[in-house]
């Protein structure tokens, strides 16, 4: 049977485990695309933000993403969110950085506030290869652009409420510790 102090250890390690959750992760990417209108009757796009994606075999996974959609020449729709792999128009999600084509055929699928590319607020922005290289554009009658990605010089870090916890969890056992040094005779 455990003794009092072996039980309140494995509690306050359990509990600061469970609260603790996850800590940022992956690999952090600024991003940034415009795509021309191929004629005047639609508009140009353009968006920039940041991706936060975890390394697969041959890429990354994206996993999260954050940022500003530019449409009609200036009005802004804030990225909301990311659409899980084949939630969309297919996508993949994957990001094959530092190759020369960054998106697959697939790619990847987001949120906005705003109308989108379909009218219900989401997006689909792919690559193709043709004779010109490697273009990419969005789902809907828009122009063939320009994608560009770069590593930030932004690392991941713990959360805050993660390192929180951490700290209360070793001063828990510093005092199960001291508590049972002191009960020695």
């Amino acid at each position: 049977m455990l003794n009092k102090t072996a039980f309140t250890l494995i509690a306050a390690l359990l509990a600061s485990g469970a609260l603790a959750g996850p800590c940022s992760a992956g690999s952090i990417f600024n991003f940034q695309y415009s795509l021309p209108a191929p004629n005047p009757s639609f508009d140009s796009i353009s968006a920039s933000g940041t991706l936060v994606a975890d390394e697969v075999p041959g890429g990354y996974l994206v996993v999260g993403i954050t940022g500003t959609r530019t449409v009609n020449d200036g009005i802004p729709e804030a990225i909301t969110g990311l659409i899980a792999p084949l939630g969309y128009a297919g996508n993949s999600n994957l990001l094959y950085y530092p190759n020369d084509q960054l998106l697959d055929y697939n790619g990847l699928s987001f949120t906005v506030a705003g109308a989108g590319s379909d009218g219900s607020g989401n997006v689909n922005l792919f690559s193709q290869l043709d004779y010109l290289g490697v273009l990419y554009t969005e789902d809907g009658n828009v122009g063939w652009g320009t994608f560009a990605v770069s590593p930030s010089d932004v690392s991941p870090s713990p959360e805050p409420s993660t390192m929180v916890l951490l700290t209360l969890g070793a001063a828990g056992l510093c005092a199960c510790t001291k508590r049972r040094c002191a009960k020695k005779p």
